[in-house]
């Protein structure tokens, strides 16, 4: 009688029909494609983490350490050819880019009599400012003449960075026209700013702001590569060790 009681009292076995199995492996099949999905994000997760991280990090110490800045130019001593009296400009024998030589002949005036204009130095012609025809006055110029064997780097470089610079300093000088780096060192910081408009955002639209630069000059080793004077660079100095 207490076994009959203690049946009744269990009540009877559900019977397995294989469903609560069959539910066990779809959800375990579910799992395992999210499982492995989390299993790759975490590694990428955190290798784009550390990307970021290193990226600040080079900024931060690029920025720390240097001064850079694109707007820079090869530039060097200028002289300028002039008319030696009122007259008229009959021939102009040279071109922007061209290579001249001391006492090549430039130009020819007629002031009444014909006068013959000759190069005082060897050089680069970097401007043209008469043309034949054109009536000139005695001091105006004819052509511009750079000295090639006297150049070097003029950078605008934001006024915020000027404080980090001075005399003494090395800089790595790109070199567009070249594709080359040579080094440099600044010999003068100027004392002087211009302006640049710099676009700034705002509610109403773009505004324009002042943004001041100062020259810095920076002297090359060149090791006798052929500068193009007026030639793009970018500048790169190193402001601490």
């Amino acid at each position: 009688m207490e076994q009959v009681q203690e049946r009744r009292q269990l009540g009877p076995r559900p019977l397995r029909d294989g469903r609560d199995d069959l539910d066990s492996e779809v959800a375990a099949a579910r799992s395992r494609p999210l499982g492995a999905l989390r299993a790759l994000m975490l590694p990428a997760l955190l290798i784009a983490l550390a990307a970021v991280a290193l990226f600040g990090y080079l900024l931060w110490h690029d920025q720390t350490l240097y001064v850079s800045t694109d707007n820079a130019i090869i530039t060097g001593t200028m002289v300028q050819v002039p008319s030696p009296g009122a007259g008229q400009v009959r021939t102009v024998d040279v071109d922007i880019g061209d290579q001249v030589e001391a006492n090549q002949l430039i130009a020819t005036l007629s002031l009444p009599n014909q006068v013959w204009v000759r190069a005082p130095i060897d050089g680069i012609v970097v401007a043209r400012q008469s043309n034949p025809g054109d009536m000139v006055t005695g001091g105006r110029s004819i052509v511009t003449i750079a000295d090639p064997t006297q150049v070097w780097v003029q950078a605008q470089i934001e006024e915020t960075q000027i404080a980090r610079l001075h005399a003494g300093q090395t800089a790595a000088v790109t070199i567009d026209s070249l594709g080359e780096t040579v080094e440099g060192r600044i010999i003068g910081v100027g004392r002087a700013a211009s302006s640049s408009l710099q676009p700034q955002n705002s509610g109403s639209g773009f505004l324009g702001r002042a943004r001041q630069l100062v020259p810095v000059k920076i002297e090359l080793d060149a090791r006798d590569l052929p500068l193009l004077v007026g030639g793009s660079v970018g500048v790169k100095i190193r402001v601490q060790d």
